[in-house]
C-alpha cells in the first residue's frame, strides 16, 4: 500500500515500500504502465509522505534505526534524526502547516529514560517544539494539519489529550480525552434538558389551550341552555 499523487491530467505518482526499498512508480494515462524508480534501499518501516511546494517529501525509519527525511528529487537524505534507542517505533510523520514542512515523531532521552513527542522543521532553522512534557511510557499520536495550525492527539498509558500548535509555534493543551468525554456528556445532558424543557413547555401550552377550550365549551353550553328556555 502506498501514497498516490496526481500530476497533471494523465499522470500519477505512487510512492510505496517493498522490502528494504522505497519505490516510486510513474504511471501514465489509464494503461497502468510507467517507469519505476528505486529511491532508497535502506528502508525499515513507517513510510509517510506529503506534498509541499510542488515537491513530494517522505519520512521513514532506516535499517540502522534513524529517522530520515528526503524528497523524490534527492538521492541523499535531507534531514536525519538519530534515535539513540531502536527498541520502539518513533512513528515519524511528515506533513506541513503554516507554509513549513514539519516532522512529528517520538524522541527518547537515555539520561532519564523518558519520551517526548517533538516537532522538527527539516527545511527551516526554526527550533524544535516539544509537544509533550517528558513521560515514562511510550506515547502514541495522530496528526491533523491545517493551513495555519497543527492538531496532535496524543496518548500515553491511560492519559490522552489534544494539543494545538498555532502559527506562532505556541503550544496549547486543549483538553484531555476525559475532559472531551465530560464535555460531550455535558452537551448531551444539556440537549436532553433543552428537549425536556421544550416538551414541558408544549405540555404547559397544551394544558392552557385545553383549559381555554373547556371554558369556551362551558360558556357555549350555558349560552345554549339559557337561550333554549
Amino acid at each position: 500500500m502506498g501514497d498516490i499523487y496526481s500530476v497533471g491530467t494523465d499522470r500519477n505518482l505512487i510512492l510505496y515500500s517493498s522490502g528494504n526499498s522505497i519505490i516510486m512508480k510513474n504511471i501514465m494515462g489509464n494503461s497502468g504502465g510507467g517507469r519505476t524508480y528505486y529511491l532508497k534501499k535502506d528502508y525499515s518501516y513507517n513510510l509517510t509522505s506529503t506534498i509541499f511546494n510542488a515537491t513530494i517529501y517522505y519520512s521513514y525509519v532506516n535499517t540502522i534505526g534513524d529517522i530520515v527525511v528526503s524528497s523524490i528529487s534527492q538521492t541523499t537524505p535531507l534531514y536525519t534524526v538519530s534515535l539513540l534507542d531502536d527498541s520502539f517505533n518513533p512513528m515519524p510523520f511528515i506533513t506541513s502547516y503554516n507554509n513549513t514542512l514539519v516532522l512529528v515523531y517520538i524522541s527518547f532521552s537515555p539520561l532519564d529514560r523518558t519520551y517526548i513527542i517533538k516537532c522538527s522543521f527539516p527545511l527551516s532553522s526554526r527550533s524544535d517544539i516539544n509537544v509533550t512534557a517528558p513521560i515514562k511510557t511510550i506515547p502514541a499520536f495522530k496528526v491533523l494539519s491545517c493551513e495555519k495550525c497543527l492538531y496532535i492527539y496524543a496518548c500515553a498509558g491511560n492519559s490522552c489529550g489534544i494539543i494545538l500548535i498555532d502559527d506562532k509555534d505556541v503550544t496549547t493543551r486543549l483538553f484531555t480525552a476525559d475532559e472531551a468525554d465530560a464535555m460531550a456528556a455535558q452537551k448531551y445532558h444539556k440537549t436532553i434538558n433543552e428537549k425536556d424543557a421544550i416538551i414541558d413547555s408544549i405540555k404547559s401550552q397544551y394544558s392552557q389551550l385545553m383549559d381555554t377550550a373547556n371554558k369556551y365549551r362551558d360558556e357555549a353550553i350555558k349560552w345554549r341552555s339559557k337561550n333554549s328556555h
